[in-house]
């Protein structure tokens, strides 16, 4: 049995939401009872998994620690595929991960590649779809912008579009104190060091300052990812 508020539970996932935040006590209460009534021993397998299905990654991993019932339930592939695919539905690129891992596995390893701030070669090469903008930074307004497609960062370290007629530019990673922070390229005997940062959903945003102008690549979902 698990040690509870008492809580009148109208439906399963009030039940749920009450074990997954037993330090908010309703009002009123002022003991714990036992109770007795486990879902994972009065619920079929199935139907218990459905039910953990409208939880989210924190919750899930609570309950894996209640008991070894909990546990082999919560931690059910099922689950959580379905949260691997609500995170990764709104990410520019899906992260890589090694082939059979499970699902959970996945789920963590993903989060922590959100977070990383270091560019990588698979971080350019994977994005179909980028954003140009080109932006007076003195006036405050956008000169220009438009799209590019067709994965114009490739994996041999070339820059392809129609903007330089379709003509590959070279380019290599801008590192400081031995960590990538960006692109450069030489052309016309000029440097020029376009800065990159991380965005929210998985992306990146390339800038480059030249005098009063800035000019932006903003990492975009392709359109798979839009419909998804």
């Amino acid at each position: 049995p698990m040690a509870l508020h008492r809580f009148p539970t109208r439906s399963i996932q009030e039940l749920l939401s009450h074990v997954f935040d037993t330090a908010k006590v309703p009002a009123g209460v002022e003991n714990d009872v036992i109770l007795t009534w486990d879902p994972s021993s009065h619920l079929a397998r199935e139907l218990f998994i459905n039910c953990l299905m409208f939880r989210d990654a924190k919750e899930l991993s609570d309950a894996a620690t209640v008991n070894r019932s909990w546990c082999a339930v919560a931690q059910n592939d099922m689950l959580w595929q379905a949260l691997c695919d609500k995170l990764w539905a709104t990410k520019v690129i899906q992260p890589v991960v090694p082939v059979g891992l499970p699902w959970r596995c996945q789920y963590i390893l993903a989060k922590k590649d959100g977070l990383r701030d270091e560019i990588c070669l698979e971080d350019l090469c994977r994005v179909e779809r980028w954003l140009v903008r080109m932006t007076d930074r003195i006036a405050g307004f956008v000169l220009r912008e438009y799209a590019i497609s067709d994965y114009p960062f490739r994996s041999d370290y070339t820059y392809v579009s129609a903007s330089f007629d379709y003509e590959p530019v070279a380019w290599t990673f801008h590192e400081e104190g031995g960590r990538r922070g960006g692109l450069r390229v030489e052309q016309d005997g000029r440097l020029f060091i376009a800065y990159a940062q991380r965005t929210a959903d998985w992306g990146w945003t390339l800038t480059s300052m030249h005098g009063p102008g800035m000019i932006q690549w903003i990492a975009l979902p392709s359109p798979q990812t839009i419909t998804t």
